[in-house]
């Protein structure tokens, strides 16, 4: 075991080496990196377990709240004990459409799967068992692309996976006894109906789309501000369930819009030689963080990300010509 630590503690530490040649990072980083790879390989058995126990009282802290004062809701308000149903809220949307909407759950189905990995088969199951039996999105509500991707999207696609007991190496404890498929069933119905959002491969995908009738609110939803991760991450949850259906066309969808994502980038001066070097790295870091999609190209102004940005930088790029964000 010793051995094995140390093969996999030196292992680590040279790709963070390498990481950090290859993006050129600072030695601070890489010694950093390496620094952390080195405590969590040679941590205590017993130290480890007591961090799994921590992070296990932390979720049924957060999820048993949930569950006693907001379920079927979407989110619990954690200061006043209230609910919130926030989906219609997620990406910021100017006028949330909160007209005969009272939630989807999407605390629940965002931790199907942390209660699978847990290692809790019954609630996991009672969980799974619920959602196939209640969540329906054919719903008026305008959503983020992004947010309903990844949150109701990847949590329908991983609980599929992990509750049919086969698909997931050392899943089949949690497998769900009488489970059909019918988390996938949902997920393809999301998919279908966020694939209202893609305009072909010439267009960057909008940012919102409504969930029942995607042609409804089209002109607005275009003029919105996008985000790169709306646009570039898509790809996983897409690419998910185009394999796990037999449709490619959600794959081809989110591909299309990471190849027109990336030809709009343009290379990023080096910070030491400031030659104009394209680097992996761009996109997360490019000035600014926002997509205009009706020009397909990035935004001129910082729109809505505010001090988020601040944590990045103070100041605009020299001859970016773009403003620094308000204090």
């Amino acid at each position: 075991r010793p051995r094995a630590l140390c093969t996999a503690r030196c292992a680590l530490s040279r790709l963070a080496a390498l990481l950090g040649m290859r993006f050129r990072a600072g030695p601070v980083l890489v010694l950093t990196l390496s620094l952390f790879v080195r405590e969590i390989c040679t941590m205590a058995p017993a130290e480890r377990e007591q961090m799994r126990l921590t992070v296990e009282e932390m979720f049924y802290h957060a999820f048993d709240g949930y569950m006693e004062r907001a379920f079927p809701h979407d989110e619990l308000r954690p200061i006043s004990g209230g609910y919130t149903d926030a989906l219609v809220e997620l990406g910021a949307p100017a006028q949330p459409t909160r007209r005969g909407y009272s939630g989807v759950a999407l605390t629940l189905i965002d931790s199907l799967d942390t209660l699978a990995v847990i290692g809790n088969a019954s609630e996991f199951a009672r969980g799974v068992r619920w959602v196939s039996e209640n969540v329906d999105f054919d719903i008026d509500i305008d959503v983020s692309v992004f947010e309903t991707t990844i949150r109701l999207l990847g949590g329908l696609l991983s609980a599929h996976m992990l509750a049919n007991g086969t698909m997931v190496d050392g899943a089949s404890h949690v497998r769900v006894a009488g489970y059909g498929g019918e988390l996938l069933v949902l997920a393809r119905d999301l998919g279908e109906r966020l694939l209202g959002a893609f305009d072909g491969c010439e267009a960057l995908p909008r940012a919102f789309v409504n969930l029942r009738d995607a042609k409804a609110k089209q002109a607005s939803h275009q003029r919105l501000e996008q985000c790169s991760a709306g646009v570039g991450t898509l790809l996983l949850e897409f690419g998910v369930l185009s394999r796990l259906t037999g449709d490619p066309s959600f794959e081809h969808a989110a591909l299309c819009a990471l190849r027109l994502l990336w030809s709009k980038h343009a290379p990023l001066p080096h910070a030491r030689t400031h030659a104009r070097t394209p680097s992996l790295l761009q996109l997360g870091l490019r000035w600014p963080p926002s997509l205009d999609p009706p020009a397909g190209r990035y935004g001129e102004t910082w729109g809505d990300t505010g001090r988020y940005g601040e944590m990045w930088s103070l100041d605009p790029p020299a001859g970016s010509g773009r403003p620094a964000p308000s204090h």
